[in-house]
């Protein structure tokens, strides 16, 4: 998949950090980045639109980036889309709750534009081998990959 087809929502109530986000991710090629101040207008978006990845924030107002998750995980055909969370507070508790909604990963602020780079590009390489091996498996239970086993193609 060519970074220009992909599309991406940025959750954060933070003008600056939604900003930074935008300018590290367009300059790695990806096409389609939206934008959203909080939890609700994110799920608004996300309901609607088919994201390769949400980065959100934990601590927002109206509904916060573990709410997000948690609606995240329970929309039927898009809750195994990949979730970065990032976040200034992370505490132990608050990773073993993320982790239980099964978070994809953590970035915890402040961070780098290279942290975040290698986190996106970690999470859409792994979220492209999953949807590869899905889609070989389900051709191959049908007979169109001609026997080749799924794991060939991770």
């Amino acid at each position: 998949m060519d970074a220009r087809d992909l599309r991406l929502l940025v959750v954060d109530d933070s003008d600056s950090m939604r900003r930074m986000m935008r300018s590290v991710l367009s300059r790695l090629g990806i096409g389609h980045i939206d934008e959203a101040r909080d939890g609700v207008e994110g799920l608004e978006l996300f309901r609607t639109v088919r994201y390769e990845l949400v980065v959100t924030d934990l601590s927002m107002p109206n509904l916060n980036g573990m709410e997000l998750l948690e609606a995240i995980r329970q929309t039927p055909g898009r809750e195994m889309t990949p979730v970065l969370m990032v976040s200034g507070h992370l505490t132990e508790r608050i990773l073993r709750e993320a982790l239980d909604l099964r978070v994809d990963g953590f970035l915890a602020k402040p961070f780098g534009e290279a942290l975040l780079v290698e986190k996106v590009t970690r999470l859409l390489l792994t979220s492209m081998r999953r949807k590869v091996t899905e889609v070989a498996t389900t051709d191959s239970e049908v007979g169109l990959m001609g026997g080749v086993p799924p794991q060939e193609f991770t």
